[in-house]
Formats: C-alpha cells, sequence, structure tokens
C-alpha cells in the first residue's frame, strides 16, 4: 500500500447502491458489501466512490477480521442496526474517504499467478472531523490564557522583507486530485477504484 493519493473531507454514502454480493461458490469467495458514496462538497462535489467490503473471516495483520474492518467502514457511513441485510441509517451521516493506490498479482480463473500485476485505487472511510470554532464571548478569555506566552516569544517574531513577504494575491486554489498510480507495474487491468 502507498501514500495517500486523494483525500475527500464530505463523503456521504448512497444507500439505495448498498448491495450483498455473495460469491458463486461459497467454498471460493465470501460474500462481499458493493455500493457508492458521493462527496457532497467542495472542488469535486458529484464524484462517485465506489465501496466494496469483503465479509471474510480471515483475521489481518491488526488481528480483526476482514469483515469487522468491512462492518466498521459502514458504521462510519451512517449504519446503525445490527443487521447486515438491512444497513440502515447509511447516509445519515457525512465522513472522510482516503484513497490509497494498492498493486496486486492478476490471478487466472484456477487462483494461479499469472506474473501480471494491476493497481486499484482503495478507499478507506473515517469519521467526519467536526472542526470547534472560538465563540466570539469566549475571546477575551482565550487571547488573556496566552498574551503572556506570546509575549515571551516576541524576539522571536518574524520580520517581513523583500525575500520572505507574501505575495498580494494568491494564485486561484485548485481542486485536489489523485496522485498517480505506481508506475512500476504492467497490467492491462485499469485502475478501479473499489475498497476491499
Amino acid at each position: 500500500m502507498s501514500e495517500v493519493a486523494i483525500r475527500y473531507d464530505a463523503v456521504v454514502a448512497i444507500p439505495e447502491s448498498f448491495v450483498i454480493e455473495m460469491p458463486e461458490d461459497e467454498s471460493k469467495g465470501n460474500p462481499w458489501v458493493v455500493g457508492q458514496a458521493m462527496v457532497a462538497e467542495g472542488a469535486d462535489a458529484g464524484t462517485l466512490i465506489d465501496f466494496r467490503g469483503s465479509l471474510s473471516e480471515k483475521v489481518t495483520k491488526n488481528g480483526n477480521t476482514v469483515a469487522e474492518i468491512t462492518l466498521g467502514q459502514l458504521r462510519t457511513l451512517g449504519w446503525r442496526c445490527n443487521d447486515i441485510t438491512k444497513l440502515e441509517g447509511l447516509g445519515s451521516v457525512k465522513a472522510q474517504a482516503t484513497g490509497k493506490w494498492n498493486v496486486y498479482e492478476i490471478k487466472d480463473k484456477d487462483g494461479k499467478p499469472t506474473g501480471r500485476t494491476g493497481k486499484k485505487l482503495q478507499f478507506s472511510f473515517w469519521p467526519g472531523r467536526v472542526r470547534q470554532t472560538l465563540r466570539a464571548e469566549d475571546q477575551a478569555s482565550f487571547a488573556a490564557r496566552f498574551t503572556a506566552l506570546a509575549a515571551g516569544l516576541q524576539s522571536e517574531v518574524v520580520a517581513v522583507t523583500e525575500a520572505n513577504a507574501a505575495p498580494a494575491e494568491l494564485p486561484a486554489a485548485k481542486a485536489q486530485t489523485a496522485a498517480p498510480a505506481p508506475t512500476e507495474t504492467a497490467s492491462s487491468t485499469p485502475p478501479n477504484p473499489l475498497f476491499g
């Protein structure tokens, strides 16, 4: 897994898109929860993110099962009941999403390695942060707490010079875009933005 390629601060699950997919042969696969979330705010509003979470009982490096991780991701997206077939509450909260490129080995229909690799953008979902701002009625007491500390740092105030002066006008903000996929792999498989 590589570094974060893209981050969205406000995504909302699209409840009607979520379903449980069962494998054709349960001895060779696990059920999956699949669906979509949408970026709700900012320059990327309207962007769809695919969700794909396995309900495997396999234990991961951190001691949780893959199914526990998937259920936790669903909770982050608002799922509030305990019946996995209902998925009630999805779409009721905003969450954050981070995408990382995951490089994997491509296997043939019998599960044998083909010697080729593929890549997919894999998303994880996190509870949305609520940033508290300072209330007007609290400004005076808050400022008083830090006045003495700031006064003691007067010698460290950075002087504005020609070399470090900020420009009079900042450039227009740009939308965040995904970092390019890793290039060390050759694959005929296009990037697949799925969680899983």
